[in-house]
C-alpha cells in the first residue's frame, strides 16, 4: 500500500480496494458504490476462479443455497444464464424464494442432495447456517452459539446425477452442505465429470459426526473425478487466529 493511500480515510481506502477488485474482473469500478456489488464480491469467491471461466458461465448449481446470498452474488457479478439453487430446510427455503424473486435466472429446488433418492432426517439448528443432515458436535454448537436446541425434520433428498441428468455441462458447482460433501460426491460422480469448476467449503476440524475434513475431501474429489485443486480462499479464523474453514476451488482437467 502506498504512503498516499495510508493517508486516506479507512472508508475511502476500502472503496478504492473494491474499485480495483471489480476492475480486475472486467466489471465497471463505478459499481463499487453499490452495496450489492461489494457484498457479492465478499460472498462469491469468484476472484480466485480461473478468470476466463467467468465470461462463459452457462449453468451454475448451488447445493446448500441457504437464503441465496451466494447465488445472488454470482448473478450480480456474472452473466450466468441459469442458476439452480437446492435448499432442504423449509423456512430457509421460503426465505430463498423471497430473496430471489426478482432474479429470474435462479430456479429454487426444495431438496437435500446426497447419495440416494427418497427422504432423510435433517437436523435444524438454532443457527440455521449450521443445520445439516449430520448431527452437529457439541463443541461446535457451543462455539458457534447455536444453543442446545436441535429439531429433526424429514426432508426430500435426491442426487446430482438424477437431478442434472439432462444437462451436458455444469459450468460451476458449489457445495455448502455442512459435512455431507462425501455423500453428495458419491451421488454425483457422473455430474462431476461434466463440471468445469467446483467450489466447496472445507474445514480444518471436525464439526459434524462422520464428516470429512479438508485433506480427506480433497483426496475424495480428485479420486472420484477429473477435478483438480486450483486454489483455496483465505480462511475464516477463530478469535485466537486458528484457521477453521475456507473455500476450495477445483478445475476440471478435461476443460482446462
Amino acid at each position: 500500500m502506498s504512503r498516499i493511500n495510508l493517508l486516506l480515510p479507512v472508508g475511502l481506502r476500502r472503496l478504492l480496494d473494491y474499485r480495483n477488485r471489480l476492475r480486475a474482473l472486467g466489471i465497471s469500478p463505478g459499481l463499487s458504490y453499490s452495496r450489492r456489488y461489494r457484498q457479492a464480491l465478499e460472498i462469491s469467491c469468484i476472484e480466485i476462479f480461473p478468470r476466463e471461466s467467468l465470461t462463459a458461465l452457462k449453468r451454475v448449481v448451488d447445493v446448500g443455497a441457504n437464503v441465496g446470498e451466494w447465488s445472488l452474488g454470482i448473478a450480480c457479478l456474472t452473466n450466468a444464464r441459469e442458476i439452480i439453487a437446492f435448499e432442504p430446510n423449509p423456512p430457509v427455503f421460503e426465505q430463498l424464494l423471497r430473496n430471489s424473486i426478482h432474479e429470474k435466472r435462479i430456479t429454487c429446488v426444495q431438496k437435500a442432495i446426497g447419495s440416494n433418492i427418497g427422504t432423510i432426517g435433517f437436523n435444524v439448528e438454532a443457527s440455521h447456517r449450521m443445520s445439516s443432515i449430520l448431527p452437529l458436535k457439541g463443541w461446535a454448537r457451543e462455539f458457534h452459539g447455536s444453543g442446545g436446541r436441535t429439531e429433526e425434520i424429514t426432508v426430500p433428498i435426491s442426487t446430482l446425477d438424477h437431478e442434472l441428468s439432462s444437462y451436458d455441462e455444469i459450468s460451476l458447482l458449489k457445495l455448502d452442505v455442512q459435512g455431507y460433501e462425501s455423500q453428495v460426491i458419491e451421488g454425483g460422480k457422473d455430474v462431476l465429470k461434466r463440471t468445469k469448476i467446483l467450489m466447496t467449503e472445507i474445514v480444518y476440524n471436525s464439526y459434524y459426526e462422520n464428516d470429512s475434513c479438508a485433506l480427506d475431501l480433497v483426496n475424495l474429489i480428485t479420486t472420484a473425478s477429473p477435478l483438480r485443486l486450483w486454489g483455496i480462499s483465505a480462511p475464516g479464523c477463530s478469535p485466537s487466529g486458528r484457521p477453521l474453514v475456507a473455500d476450495a476451488i477445483f478445475v476440471n482437467s478435461d476443460y482446462s
